[in-house]
């Protein structure tokens, strides 16, 4: 009878693995770290090691017990698949939307905390990914502007919230629309498309209507909206109720010099002289930084007057002191150190230059002047080569504030050009302009 009894439980047990398709292996979670959190939901980053060596996903079951989130994360593995036993890495970012409060999380039995996760949370790495806009234009309604935007979302990371920022200058409208995605996440690659109107949190009237409108005649752009990439000027058919824009195109700046103390300061020239403003955006991350300098191509009549035009601009960044990497207008590229020290330049009253007779030539500068007070400091040389001569600085870095002795120093300082090929050149030494040629 006992054997008759053992029998039918073996056959009963087959029945049963035979019936389960899949065996829910867990994942083995190493770590995990609360990367946003709200009151309805909540970001994690987990890492561990697929413990089967089999390349099968991970699927994700949670639910909300006794105040905790409770998360499994396993691989459903067929009954008939050998796998080879290895650990294979597994690292994901999951989000998981939350119907009540919790304050204990447990990852496939462990616990990740036992306090609320106010105390416990940290903050979300991200990158800011805008949205590509082809189309933009203005319209009146009765509580204001409407923006209409027609462009696509650039992946398939759509769980992520649109955010929209505006700045209103004297001649632009500037507004980013993005969506701040973990670094972690990797979404897939297709374009989706995206319509909005945005109501404009700035009176345009007094800006754009009374400014403009009457003077849309005019070919060269002073107001412009730009949308992310998108930059459009006041189209002549634009009325006191809808702005029609036209695209255009950014007229980037060629850069000459780059200095910074906690704002930085770019100088260069543009090609012509035109009555149009100068515009900046600029985006800093850790000690890395990305500007553009640019004037916004005109559509219609060109106006501008074949000289170049020299621009000095301040962005405002506020720098701590360390060493960056830069880029501007996607080429101009270089290291800079950032002092908090003030500069105090060299007062130049004369230079003399000399050519060397060697081919290509040799140019060295011999500069006299004077400091203009007593502080003794290290003499700092800066030379950059320009599109058309050298940009030099003879200055001091001092301490902000510092009391110095007044009196006059002299000084006089050598430096070298280097090679030099033939032609003309303007060399500037801070307060000192001269031209020379080499034959």
């Amino acid at each position: 009878m006992r054997r008759i009894l053992l029998l039918i439980w073996l056959m009963l047990s087959v029945n049963v693995i035979m019936a389960q398709e899949t065996v829910p292996v867990p994942v083995v979670i190493d770590s995990a770290q609360i990367l946003a959190q709200n009151n309805t939901s909540i970001t994690l980053s987990v890492s561990g090691s697929l413990g089967t060596g089999c390349q099968i996903d991970a699927v994700v079951d949670h639910h909300i017990e006794n105040d905790a989130l409770i998360i499994r994360i396993y691989q459903p593995v067929p009954v008939d698949v050998f796998c080879p036993m290895v650990l294979i890495p597994y690292q994901d970012t999951l989000t998981f939307d939350l119907s009540e409060p919790v304050t204990q999380i447990v990852v496939n039995d462990i616990p990740l905390l036992d306090t609320p996760m106010s105390a416990q949370s940290a903050p979300i790495e991200t990158d800011k990914v805008m949205h590509l806009i082809s189309n933009a234009a203005l319209h009146r309604v009765s509580d204001g502007w409407l923006l209409d935007i027609v462009g696509f979302v650039t992946d398939g990371c759509t769980e992520y919230d649109t955010v929209i920022e505006q700045t209103l200058e004297e001649n632009r409208l500037l507004v980013e629309i993005y969506r701040a995605i973990p670094k972690t996440v990797q979404c897939p690659d297709v374009l989706i498309d995206y319509e909005d109107e945005i109501l404009i949190e700035y009176d345009l009237t007094e800006t754009v209507i009374d400014n403009q409108i009457g003077q849309l005649w005019f070919p060269d752009p002073t107001f412009v909206i730009e949308v992310n990439d998108y930059i459009g000027t006041l189209s002549p058919v634009s009325t006191v109720d809808h702005l029609v824009l036209l695209q255009t195109e950014r007229e980037l700046m060629t850069i000459d010099t780059i200095t910074a103390s906690g704002d930085v300061v770019i100088t260069g020239e543009f090609d012509q002289t035109c009555n149009q403003p100068v515009f900046t955006r600029w985006t800093l991350n850790d000690n890395e930084f990305q500007v553009w300098v640019y004037r916004v191509m005109a559509r219609l009549i060109n106006t501008c007057q074949p000289n170049p035009e020299q621009h000095e601009v301040v962005i405002p960044m506020g720098l701590d002191e360390g060493v960056y990497t830069y880029t501007i207008n996607e080429t101009f590229t270089g290291t800079l150190e950032v002092s908090h020290m003030e500069r105090v330049l060299h007062v130049v009253e004369d230079v003399q230059i000399s050519v060397s007779e060697s081919t290509p030539a040799q140019v060295s500068i011999t500069i006299r002047g004077y400091l203009s007070d007593g502080c003794q400091a290290a003499t700092k040389t800066a030379i950059e080569e320009t599109s058309n001569g050298f940009v030099v600085m003879l200055y001091r870095e001092l301490p902000p504030g510092v009391m110095c002795p007044a009196q006059i120093v002299p000084f006089e300082e050598t430096l070298s050009l280097g090679p030099v090929q033939a032609g003309d050149y303007t060399l500037q030494i801070n307060n000192y302009e001269i031209t020379f040629t080499v034959e």
